[in-house]
């Protein structure tokens, strides 16, 4: 579909177009014969020339990111307003993540901490609460919500109607059922983002921004009215942050609580089922809250007081020989203030990295102290796999773990898998800054592929598969992941991937030796049905010895799932 550019001279209340096409009023702005006039490109206020850029109604994807590289390419300078909506766009369009974007922005514009936080956290939130935002733009303005909750926006509206029959506020609404733009609707969600959880920020201010935004990278003059408007009549008639929050559904059916905490309805429904209701809600309150910033001690190392002091210590579940230290950043002002490079900068004594995995390898750990008291005992190789490596926080726990259990005499080799240049090159870097890259050989291998000799010298002792999963345990650090928990058939292709990745590691692990398998799903389809459903094709050769979920909670702990395998010599 081609985009036409026509230049547009403004004669009174009319715009002629200089082709020779008919002229239309400016209050038919919105349509042409071709289609929907956009993204105003440019402006020349001494000719009253304007260029407007033309587009089929089906392209409209395509129109949004010609926006966006026209921004680009001009070296506009985003506010961080704009940084916002660019992010938040190129997440629903599934071009980039947020992190993504403005990571990027931060590189090319430099814009000041202050700046960078406000967007980045704009942005997170208006991704985060979407459906909670939808369900208050529906139920007070009647606009239609976006397949956000479910697979479609259809089956939304519906559970929409279903829940709120009766209700007065839906039977009398302004804009019945109106469907609007995609950018408009990021726009309006950024719009009650500022309103509902930015409590610093002005009414007028976040009304006034948000309609420039639309203006000028939203669709023009006609989008920029339509949010004024739909802006306007919502703080005029919920005029206070309480008033708007009672919007959102209060029950405790599955359907109120995804509103509410703004999950996928399926999820809820799996959580629920698989944790009871408590534990679920308490769940959804954790992955709307700030993530704790966790970080590693290595062994043999100590923090210096000026460190410590912003430093709290975390208890770990577990008592194995191998003592790790584990602390997270206090909540305290003087903290929040500093970031993690003036904290630590390149200090090789810790590792940033959360409490989960770190109890979860302990954990592991543990099954395996008698095995490894008789590899130093015999003074033999230990030979350990890391099938997906990325980005070198468990390599780096199993040489530190490893260098501490084994004697000096005992030669210790362990291989680091992953599926790209990038991943390895990560890798590398983080092996290099803790000194320890002469311990680990990198290797560009899918693990699900990896096929290693018969013999049992080419075997290892230890494999560790860190299964790429739907992140279900770490929803509060992964700002979309929430989205692709719509339905059971979103999860086929990551089980599919966890089930070859645990059958290639207990192919490749010799008689007596170990798997770990590891995610940070909290889901038991990718955890314990998956352990059993391997378990019981290996039955004769293989015994599940550990199989332990954490879930999420408030003193800094995130979900995640550890089992252990051995593997038994056949007779």
């Amino acid at each position: 579909i081609m985009n036409v550019f026509v230049y547009v001279s403004c004669f009174g209340g009319s715009l002629v177009s200089f082709d020779g096409r008919s002229s239309f009023r400016s209050s038919d702005l919105s349509i042409c014969k071709d289609g929907f006039i956009r993204d105003t490109l440019s402006l020349s206020k001494s000719k009253r020339r304007v260029i407007f850029m033309i587009t089929s109604s089906s392209n409209i994807s395509s129109s949004d990111s010609k926006a966006q590289k026209s921004a680009k390419s001009s070296n506009i300078a985003w506010s961080a307003r704009e940084a916002a909506y660019f992010a938040c766009l190129s997440s629903s369009q599934e071009n980039g993540f947020v992190s993504d974007v403005l990571s990027q922005w931060k590189l090319e514009s430099k814009p000041n901490a202050n700046d960078y936080q406000f967007a980045h956290r704009l942005a997170s939130n208006a991704v985060q609460y979407a459906a909670s935002l939808d369900y208050i733009l529906y139920v007070t303005l009647g606009i239609r919500p976006a397949a956000s909750i479910s697979e479609s926006a259809d089956e939304f509206t519906k559970l929409i109607h279903n829940q709120r029959v009766g209700k007065e506020d839906l039977k009398s609404l302004q804009f019945s059922s109106q469907r609007i733009r995609p950018k408009a609707r990021i726009i309006l969600r950024l719009a009650l983002v500022q309103i509902l959880y930015m409590d610093k920020i002005p009414l007028h201010a976040a009304v006034n921004e948000s309609t420039q935004l639309a203006k000028r990278f939203g669709g023009g003059l006609i989008t920029s009215r339509v949010v004024n408007a739909a802006l306007r009549t919502f703080s005029t008639k919920y005029h206070s942050i309480e008033k708007m929050q009672s919007l959102l559904p209060t029950g405790t059916d599955p359907f109120s609580v995804a509103m509410r905490y703004s999950f996928p309805l399926y999820f809820v429904n799996q959580l629920i089922a698989q944790r009871g209701f408590s534990k679920a809600e308490s769940i959804l309150q954790v992955f709307n809250e700030s993530p704790s910033i966790c970080l590693r001690l290595r062994p043999n190392y100590t923090l210096e007081s000026d460190t410590s002091k912003h430093l709290e210590a975390i208890t770990l579940p577990t008592t194995n020989t191998y003592q790790n230290s584990v602390f997270k950043l206090k909540p305290l002002e003087s903290t929040r203030s500093l970031s993690l490079n003036e904290l630590f900068g390149s200090n090789p004594a810790v590792y940033i990295q959360n409490v989960t995995p770190v109890a979860l390898l302990s954990m592991a750990a543990g099954s395996l102290e008698q095995f490894v008291r008789q590899k130093r005992k015999e003074r033999s190789t230990f030979r350990v796999l890391d099938m997906c490596a990325s980005p070198g926080g468990k390599s780096l726990w199993l040489v530190d773990w490893l260098n501490c259990d084994l004697c000096d005499d005992t030669r210790l080799i362990v291989d680091a898998f992953d599926i790209s240049e990038s991943k390895l090159d990560r890798i590398r870097e983080n092996l290099v800054r803790y000194g320890v890259e002469h311990q680990v050989q990198c290797r560009l291998q899918r693990g699900e592929e990896y096929v290693c000799d018969d013999t049992d010298e080419s075997k290892y002792d230890l494999i560790v598969v860190d299964s790429p999963c739907s992140n279900s345990g770490v929803l509060h650090r992964r700002t979309e992941a929430r989205w692709r928990l719509k339905s059971s058939d979103q999860l086929e292709n990551v089980l599919q991937s966890q089930r070859e990745l645990l059958r290639s590691a207990l192919r490749a692990v010799h008689d007596g030796g170990f798997v770990w398998y590891l995610t940070c799903s909290i889901l038991e389809e990718e955890n314990e049905k998956i352990v059993n459903e391997v378990c019981s094709e290996h039955a004769e050769t293989t015994a599940l010895l550990v199989s332990h979920t954490i879930l999420p909670d408030s003193s800094g702990f995130d979900g995640g799932y550890v089992a252990v395998f051995q593997r038994i010599k056949v007779q």
